[in-house]
């Protein structure tokens, strides 16, 4: 009958106690980082799997946003005409259809790739402002709706859409203003899982600073509850311009991690130093897609 062997201790080598302590100190440094980021790559299923996936898309000067977790997707916006046939790729390789398709306001950097889209993968609803414009990139969108008898719904301050495992909430009424399309802007609040992200399309100081008014209490009659604004990330607003991201409007957001949508070499200057002066003066984690691509951050369920 053969006998076990019996096991001896080991005393610990010098070597093996410093790289135990180099492991310890990296788990309590880095074992709570609610956000890993992957930027330039092309396949990031694995990053988000099982977990809520928040893509920035790079589409140049411009904005498109998936967001996926559990199988529901929701975009948001589509870039420009020129970027509308990269979008749709994109979104198609990891989505089979968007629960909801929400299109912040008519500007061909965020609605020109809408035909793409459409064009290309099923949308079951689309959120998008109550108004026209003499365009072609919106004529061809509104056609493509039209086609596929797409559930249109014009955006209403405060309501709220959920997939069963994302919520939309869609924050406060847009400034009618036909001089300045970016304060129609809808600015969306939207929960995956335990992870939320603010996106406020172009939205500038005046749509910033009704908010700010309409959701605290300085006066002492807030219409509405601020801890909805506190969010993990905020998608910069106007591609990191000056003309939004008004500090007022960032003490209540308080991100953690904000990504600027914007293209290289763009002739706006986006984005603008003062707005990442600002941004770094809060200690935010800033990724930015003119200089790394596609930016991908992964939540938490």
């Amino acid at each position: 009958m053969a006998k076990s062997k019996k096991k001896t201790s080991k005393k610990p080598t010098v070597i093996e106690v410093i790289l135990a302590l180099i492991i310890f100190v990296l788990g309590i440094l880095f074992g709570d980082q609610v956000l890993p980021t992957t930027e330039n790559t092309a396949t990031t299923a694995g990053l988000a799997d099982g977990k809520p996936a928040m893509h920035f898309v790079d589409v140049g000067q411009g904005d498109c946003t998936l967001i996926t977790y559990n199988g529901d997707a929701v975009l948001i916006d589509a870039g420009p005409v020129s970027a509308g046939d990269a979008a749709a790729e994109y979104v198609k390789s990891y989505v089979d259809e968007i629960d909801y398709f929400i299109i912040t306001h008519p500007h061909e950097d965020h609605m020109g790739g809408a035909a793409d889209i459409l064009d290309n993968i099923r949308v079951a609803n689309i959120i998008m402002p109550d108004m026209e414009v003499d365009t072609r990139f919106y004529q061809n969108t509104m056609s493509r709706i039209d086609e596929k008898n797409i559930n249109v719904i014009y955006s209403e301050a405060h309501a709220v859409y959920d997939t069963g495992n994302i919520k939309i909430t869609i924050i406060d009424s847009v400034i009618p203003d036909d001089d300045n399309l970016n304060n129609v802007s809808i600015v969306t609040r939207i929960d995956a899982g335990s992870t939320s992200v603010m996106l406020s399309g172009d939205a500038e100081v005046e749509a910033e600073m009704q908010i700010v008014e309409n959701y605290t209490s300085i006066s002492g009659s807030a219409l509405y509850d601020a801890s909805i604004l506190d969010c993990d990330v905020f998608k910069a607003g106007h591609h990191g311009s000056t003309t939004s991201n008004t500090s007022e409007f960032l003490d209540l957001v308080t991100p953690g991690t904000v990504v600027i949508s914007c293209g290289t070499g763009n002739s706006y200057g986006h984005p603008h130093q003062e707005t990442l002066d600002l941004f770094a003066g809060y200690g935010f984690e800033v990724h930015r897609t003119d200089h790394s691509g596609t930016v991908v951050l992964s939540g938490e369920p």
